[in-house]
């Protein structure tokens, strides 16, 4: 682990987002894709390019804020790990805009077992007894297959699946928009710290760095990329979810979704999704249909 790539590397990063953010969500997107910070792979050629006085000119953190942020990760014990090591996610590395340094809290390792079978679900903030009532109903059968359950820790169908998966002994994985050892929404506090104990808390910010708008959209990137599988469980016409399975399909991701009223806002992106290709889930046995998953494999006790 080289600390001064990582400290570079925040405040560049720290930089590009809030100088955009005054941008649609759209053309921010646009821009973090095909910035060359997250293209760069010669780490050395990174470095030169944001040397000290440029992160001091362009980040409104001075060196000595980053060397602050970065300590608070053993006071909280956030760990770090960056591209090419061999605790960061082995599906993320495959992604040309992964971040170069991700922190996390919990047990990122069970990310690149073999035979784990992780699936990204998202959802609208605004919840209906529909979406809620597919996600009780549905995931619970899923922890007869090794799954791993990966959202966004937001309001409504993504809380809605951690909880679902940390009461049936499903791994799940939180990606957040801000810094680990904050919480958002408060109300999650006490589903956040069962996630990091029983799961994995990841985010590409340091300690201490804000929520702040520009950050969730990019956040869904890493989301789609941590599986193959993306399922849009309930999504309006604008909703963010429908941003984290454009992710997916760039990156030739496979995006499912679960069909629902023409007459429900919340199921509006869904059904567009479904007219642009994206695979019907309507049972926990599509998804492991279209995952492929040989069920004769699995043994279930009598």
């Amino acid at each position: 682990m080289d600390i001064e790539i990582v400290k570079d590397y925040m405040a560049a990063l720290v930089y590009l987002l809030q100088r955009r953010k005054v941008l649609k969500r759209t053309e921010l997107i646009k821009f973090i894709i095909e910035s060359e910070l997250f293209k760069t792979e010669n780490l050395t050629l990174f470095k030169q390019r944001f040397s000290e006085n440029k992160v001091i000119k362009y980040s409104n953190l001075s060196i000595n804020d980053l060397e602050v942020l970065l300590g608070n990760c053993g006071e909280y014990n956030i760990k770090i790990t960056m591209r090419g090591e061999n605790n960061y996610p082995k599906l993320l590395n495959e992604s040309s805009d992964a971040p170069l340094v991700i922190f996390y809290k919990g047990k990122i390792e069970r990310l690149n077992e073999s035979n784990i079978n992780s699936l990204s679900v998202v959802g609208t903030r605004r919840m209906s007894s529909y979406g809620q009532r597919f996600i009780e109903s549905e995931i619970p059968k899923l922890s007869l297959y090794n799954f791993c359950i990966i959202s966004g820790l937001a309001r409504g169908i993504d809380s809605c699946a951690h909880k679902v998966a940390i009461e049936n002994s499903i791994f799940t994985v939180a990606v957040l928009a801000h810094g680990i050892d904050l919480i958002y929404p408060r109300e999650h506090k006490s589903l956040r710290d069962s996630i990091a104990k029983e799961g994995v808390l990841i985010s590409e910010h340091a300690p201490g760095v804000k929520p702040l708008k520009p950050y969730f959209p990019a956040r869904n990137r890493i989301i789609s990329a941590l599986s193959n599988y993306t399922l849009v469980v309930e999504a309006g016409e604008k909703s963010g979810s429908l941003i984290t399975a454009q992710f997916a399909a760039e990156q030739n991701r496979n995006v499912m979704t679960v069909p629902g009223s023409i007459y429900q806002d919340v199921s509006a992106g869904c059904n567009s999704l479904l007219k642009d290709g994206a695979l019907l889930v309507r049972s926990a046995k599509d998804i492991t249909d279209w995952m492929n998953i040989d069920l004769s494999l699995i043994h279930i006790s009598e």
